[in-house]
């Protein structure tokens, strides 16, 4: 995903799928390494982290700020939040050539 001179800083979600709150993760405060992400499904707790947002966040939340859509192709009308609310946000933070941008 990053190209040489390029690394991302932080995804932001709210009111996206799973998400009806504001989420961020900021990726750049992390250490280097392999990191194991779990979730809790408050809606159904039975599930465990299953439906819990982690595929949500990290891979459809991205695609849709980039180009519109996720990737099963779902558009705005369709990622809203799933108790309702207000339009779907993100943002990614990157830096590229040492400049930060958020798209």
């Amino acid at each position: 995903m990053s190209a040489p001179g390029t690394s991302l800083v932080a995804i932001e979600v709210e009111a996206f799928k799973a998400f009806a709150e504001h989420a961020v993760l900021r990726v750049c405060a992390l250490p280097p390494g392999l990191h194991q992400v779990r979730g809790v499904n408050q809606a159904n707790p039975r599930l465990g982290s299953n439906g819990a947002g982690k595929s949500s966040f990290f891979a459809d939340a991205p695609t849709w700020v980039l180009y519109g859509k996720t990737i099963k192709g779902r558009q705005t009308a369709a990622v809203r939040c799933w108790r309702g609310g207000s339009n779907p946000a993100g943002s990614l933070t990157m830096v590229v050539d040492g400049k930060e941008h958020v798209v």
